[in-house]
């Protein structure tokens, strides 16, 4: 009997069963970017400006519907993009690409 057995073990183990001795295969997915250096600027879409603090900043909204804030001085965009400037309804970006002015538009 125990014969049988430990031949119907590699048996079905031969077959494709997965070996109950070993651990799973986990297959992990690609993480999605975690800030607005990982996007290119022309995906980007500013969404709002906050002037009501100590330093304003700004609100952008990536393809996917995530949002983050920005101020000046953070990285933004894959070319190594800054935030020079945030005004009232206006934000300009700045790198090696030149100069990109991103603007509030209307609903």
């Amino acid at each position: 009997m125990k014969r049988f057995l430990l031949i119907l073990f590699f048996a079905t183990v031969g077959l494709g069963a997965r070996n109950p001795f070993e651990p799973p295969h986990l297959t992990v997915p690609a993480e999605k970017p975690k800030n607005l250096a990982s996007y290119d600027l022309q995906t980007l879409k500013l969404q709002a400006i906050l002037w009501n603090t100590d330093q304003n900043m700004a609100l952008f909204e990536t393809p996917e519907g995530e949002t983050f804030f920005a101020q000046v001085g953070t990285k933004i965009g894959k070319k190594d993009g800054k935030v020079t400037k945030i005004d009232d309804n206006m934000v300009i970006v700045a790198g090696r690409f030149g100069k990109i002015t991103f603007s509030i538009s209307d609903p």
